[in-house]
């Protein structure tokens, strides 16, 4: 599992939680330039939870769940995002390694 802080929109205000996501499950990993956008624009990056500001990129990813697919919006550019999941998946050794083919 990655552990990701999701952004999660809650009335007119945004706040930050943790999501933990199995790597096998993600389909797409795309900037969010509309959130992104948001976030930079001074008029309403008050909505956004404090510490956020406009260096920060909002990504979208995309899982599966079940039968259908969910998607979030992260804390991070896709590029960073997918390094921290190529990166979580080379550390998996043993068995489970077997299992994935």
């Amino acid at each position: 599992m990655v552990r990701f802080e999701e952004l999660i929109r809650e009335g007119g205000r945004w706040k930050i939680k943790s999501l933990y996501l199995n790597p096998s499950y993600i389909i797409t990993i795309e900037e969010d330039e509309y959130i992104t956008r948001d976030l930079r624009c001074e008029q309403v990056n008050s909505k956004f939870p404090e510490g956020l500001d406009r260096r920060h990129s909002i990504a979208k990813i995309t899982y599966t769940c079940g039968s259908s697919t969910s998607s979030a919006r992260v804390i991070g550019r896709a590029e960073a995002i997918n390094e921290k999941i190529l990166g979580h998946q080379k550390t998996i050794k043993g068995p489970l390694n077997i299992l994935k083919g």
